[in-house]
């Protein structure tokens, strides 16, 4: 299935009476697909808890995976799946902020647009479509969140 990259917020149903609670345990349920130029989709999926420390949670991170297809949005690579994250955990930047911290100071002494090493991306990426939209997630069209990110890249 090829749907155009979204430029406006979409929405995510994810049709299920509870979140996956573990791993390795498969929850199938039903996805439903929306945006506002009229692509819709509603598929089948399993649905299971994702990551590790934030299993400890109340709200669990969720990967969703389809059974039985793969998704492309625009010239993006097709997936056959994602992740939704409730909870983004980095804990190498929280144990050593103040390297974070004396890198960007490094980077701010060097000219605009040759700061950081990536710089020289940035006539790419400006050509380039949108790498992330915007998602709204529904479980059983109860509003849950807004996933800001969808990178399949």
């Amino acid at each position: 299935m090829v749907l155009p990259i979204p430029k406006t917020c979409s929405v995510v149903n994810i049709w299920s009476d509870s979140q996956a609670e573990e791993k390795h345990l498969e929850l199938p349920t039903t996805i439903e697909y929306w945006d506002k130029y009229g692509n819709y989709f509603k598929k089948s999926i399993k649905l299971s808890a994702q990551g590790a420390y934030s299993l400890n949670y109340q709200i669990k991170n969720q990967a969703v995976d389809f059974d039985d297809t793969e998704i492309k949005f625009g010239n993006w690579c097709p997936v056959d799946g994602f992740h939704i994250k409730k909870y983004y955990m980095d804990a190498f930047r929280g144990q050593c902020v103040v390297g974070y911290w004396l890198t960007e100071q490094v980077y701010q002494t060097r000219p605009y647009g040759e700061r950081r090493p990536w710089d020289y991306l940035i006539p790419l990426i400006v050509s380039k479509p949108p790498l992330a939209t915007s998602v709204e997630i529904l479980i059983t069209s109860t509003m849950k969140g807004l996933l800001i990110q969808m990178d399949f890249q």
